[in-house]
């Protein structure tokens, strides 16, 4: 079981001086928010995609670039809340939609430095998704492990 603290340390040892660059990281939880939502949005539409472990990548984009943050940037996250309960399609929808609203407007107004909620809607995301923060971290070093060992990890694509 990897905690927070462990996963920012292992997932900087991907991050280069580009990608520790504050614009860029703010600009990537957008786009990895909406990537979620994305996700999320083909299941409700196509019967047949693989949602939970589509999210767990994609939640996992979105925490790289919030660990990034808060070592490089100074932006402290709780990650102990309270993310039990019922999760249905249709309220993990809304939730990703919220996850892409909050950091959208932190993008837009970075002075006000709230990214509170983004740890309660990753998990509540990760809760549909059948997995915890823990196992969220865990694959994305896995994944990024992989890609940097066939010289692939910076690029596009999900499955590089």
């Amino acid at each position: 079981m990897i905690t927070w603290d462990e996963y920012i340390e292992q997932a900087d040892s991907f991050a280069t001086s580009a990608t520790r660059r504050f614009d860029y990281l703010v600009d990537q939880v957008v786009c990895e928010s909406a990537e979620v939502l994305d996700k999320i949005s083909k299941r409700i539409h196509r019967d047949t995609f693989d949602l939970q472990e589509g999210l767990k990548l994609e939640l996992g984009d979105v925490c790289w670039n919030l660990a990034l943050l808060e070592r490089w940037h100074d932006f402290p996250l709780d990650w102990g809340c309270d993310v039990t309960g019922e999760t249905t399609l249709a309220g993990t929808a809304t939730r990703a939609r919220a996850m892409v609203r909050a950091t959208a407007l932190f993008a837009w107004d970075t002075e006000t430095r709230d990214l509170d909620d983004v740890p309660y809607l990753v998990g509540r995301i990760a809760a549909y998704a059948g997995c915890t923060y823990s196992e969220i971290w865990g694959a994305n070093i896995e994944k990024l492990t992989a890609r940097r060992s066939r010289g692939v990890l910076s690029g596009d694509g999900d499955y590089r």
